[in-house]
């Protein structure tokens, strides 16, 4: 029988190997497709695949996708006596072995896949213990137990002791006290697009709580925030010579969402996006400078705009942070408006533990009428969820030239009898605007003009827009449902495929060339998540945010070939 232990390491193993093997495949050219002989099928299936890292691997390919999500199975090493097969674990350690040799001395990409499956056994362990079921925003927020489905080092978080993932991280459900700050005002800097400042509103939360003197105002910090503040030499400086004081634990209790730094206040009224001191997947968690200037001008931008129906922002519309003489002093905390009951699509999509329904699959059968079969549910549900989430996208960028980062963890969708109704972005990190449309977008808002670095390309736009609505959102959906047996992978792209031309026969402009660009194109542009882990590139410090991207093959191609016809290596073309 299968202990508990047991179960956790088999779950985390498991979800370990699909995150990076999948990111191997779709990022390494070093690779071979072949279909196996009727005395290779016995070892590795029907479709298998050849890696050689200096000892030669064979992947069981159980289900191969067009959108790069397969399934891998057992994994065999080659032996002078033949085939042996191997462990997950040991094939992950030998393929990130050989890529750090590619690039020597300036990567830890096997660490970081090795804390990745170290925190998944942790968070899984937890949640088999205290099995949990989520009907509120904030405990969808707690379920994201596998992390970036396409992201070799999911849940990696280096910066975090076991201790400080139970006490803080969303998915162990604690909740913890803020710590505050007392700044001289000659050293706080704040602003807002609305009539209520962050140090305001938290003296009224505190109230008697604190005692500040005239000219001291109060700022809120993340427990590891503070941590990491108080052993800063200039923040040891201030606090020598009374500018700052370091209040302590105090006030309300406030809890974890899915990103860690953002916390949702517990009535509900208000969250906070802090800067801490922990490496998530790709990036060091803090807030850059000119995104506490792009929350407040984007809230302000959208007073201007009509939205889609059914399309909404959840807006940071206020900042405060301590001067030091830096451009960012490690102070910075956002404000974010309260978020209504909605589900990340994250949480939406992820793979259910054991046996249980997904709650993408759950949420159809709901929305199943009594008139239906499962399957028209399931079309009618997708082709609602296009025209909520893909069309709001395309509409916004054909309008006004605004794209938006639509990844799974930005995108929050609402639902009624389990049909999607509402769909909500948030992210003041994730706002592309068209440099072609700079002037109109000027002239809606004009505190635009002192926020150049919202302004991309169409090139750039287009590629960020390809790899987080097609690669990163719309690719996990169609995976769900296409695991859970609801849809048939390539009867969704043939209908996405169709919807796009159909839209864009309506269109005139960028909206129509982004719709074209993706139907056209042999191939699409991806962020090469395994890449830039490799190389140890942060994407808040890289300039312009851009990472490396690869090129890879486009399942929405109107001349796409079928699976067998697929070619046999990985293109990879690196910027």
């Amino acid at each position: 029988m299968t202990t508990r232990t047991e179960r956790t390491e088999e779950i985390a193993t498991h979800a370990t190997l699909q995150a990076f093997g999948n990111s191997y495949l779709r990022e390494i050219d070093m690779i071979e497709w072949f279909i196996p002989t009727d005395d290779e099928n016995v070892w590795f299936g029907e479709t298998a695949c050849r890696i050689d890292v200096g000892t030669v691997y064979v992947l069981e390919i159980r289900r191969r996708s067009r959108i790069g999500r397969h399934e891998i199975g057992r994994i065999y090493r080659q032996t002078s006596c033949g085939w042996t097969e191997e462990a997950p674990l040991t094939f992950i350690i030998a393929c990130c072995q050989h890529l750090q040799r590619l690039a020597p001395g300036v990567t830890d990409l096997l660490y970081r896949v090795l804390d990745s499956h170290r925190c998944m056994c942790h968070v899984i362990a937890h949640e088999l213990n205290e099995p949990f079921y989520p009907e509120t925003f904030l405990e969808y927020e707690q379920t994201v137990r596998f992390g970036h489905w396409f992201h070799p080092t999911p849940k990696s978080r280096v910066g975090m002791h076991d201790w400080e993932q139970v006490a803080y991280a969303p998915e162990f459900r604690n909740g913890f006290q803020l710590d505050y700050f007392a700044v001289n005002e000659s050293l706080l800097t704040e602003a807002s697009a609305t009539d209520q400042r962050i140090s305001e509103q938290m003296r009224k939360q505190l109230g008697s709580a604190v005692a500040l003197s005239a000219s001291e105002r109060l700022l809120p910090a993340h427990p590891l925030q503070a941590q990491h503040l108080l052993l800063q030499p200039t923040v040891q400086q201030l606090l020598a010579t009374n500018q700052l004081r370091h209040l302590g634990r105090l006030g309300p209790t406030y809890f974890a969402t899915s990103s860690i730094r953002t916390v949702l206040q517990a009535d509900r009224s208000h969250m906070l996006k802090f800067s801490i001191p922990v490496q998530v997947t790709n990036s060091r968690r803090v807030n850059k400078r000119h995104e506490l200037t792009a929350g407040l001008v984007m809230r302000r931008l959208a007073e201007h705009i009509s939205f889609p129906d059914g399309f909404s922002i959840t807006h940071d519309p206020a900042y405060a942070t301590v001067q030091t003489g830096a451009d960012e002093s490690g102070f910075e905390v956002i404000y974010r408006e309260a978020q209504d009951d909605a589900i990340n699509v994250a949480a939406l999509v992820q793979e259910p533990l054991d046996q249980e329904p997904s709650v993408l699959a759950s949420l159809v059968l709901k929305s199943k009428r009594a008139d239906q079969s499962l399957s028209e549910a399931a079309r009618d549900w997708f082709e609602t969820y296009i025209e909520l989430t893909l069309g709001t996208l395309v509409e916004l960028y054909e309008d006004y030239g605004i794209a938006l980062e639509a990844h799974q963890q930005n995108s929050l969708i609402r639902f009624e009898q389990g049909r999607p109704v509402s769909y909500q972005f948030r992210d003041n990190q994730g706002y592309y605007l068209a440099r072609s449309n700079k002037n109109q977008l000027i002239h809606l808002e004009a505190a635009l003009a002192e926020a150049p670095e919202l302004f991309y390309d169409e090139t750039t736009i287009k590629e960020r827009l390809t790899y987080y609505m097609i690669w990163n959102h719309l690719s996990g959906l169609i995976h769900r449902f296409d695991r859970d047996g609801l849809l048939a992978e390539s009867t969704m792209l043939e209908w996405v495929g169709t919807w796009c031309d159909q839209k864009s026969q309506i269109l005139s402009g960028r909206g129509k060339d982004w719709l074209e660009y993706v139907r056209s194109r042999p191939t699409l542009p991806y962020k090469a998540n395994l890449l830039t882990r490799l190389h140890a590139l942060d994407e808040l410090e890289v300039s312009g945010e851009r990472v490396i991207f690869i090129e890879i093959d486009n399942p929405l191609h109107r001349e796409v070939r079928h699976a067998n016809d697929e070619r046999t290596t990985c293109l990879q073309t690196t910027s």
